[in-house]
């Protein structure tokens, strides 16, 4: 999940780059959280959690 939001965050940057700022912006963000939430459930699965 770590390097799924590593992986948003380039192309977010790299999208950037190429010249929209907010279409980078917003890849990376929801890249980013996605990424986040799904450690997070795998994380609370791994401790015997409900997520």
């Amino acid at each position: 999940m770590i390097r799924a939001s590593l992986f948003a965050a380039l192309m977010g940057f790299l999208w950037w780059q190429a010249g929209d700022p907010v279409g980078g912006v917003v890849i990376a963000t929801t890249g980013m959280a996605s990424g986040l939430i799904g450690w997070l459930a795998a994380r609370e699965r791994a401790e015997g959690g409900r997520a």
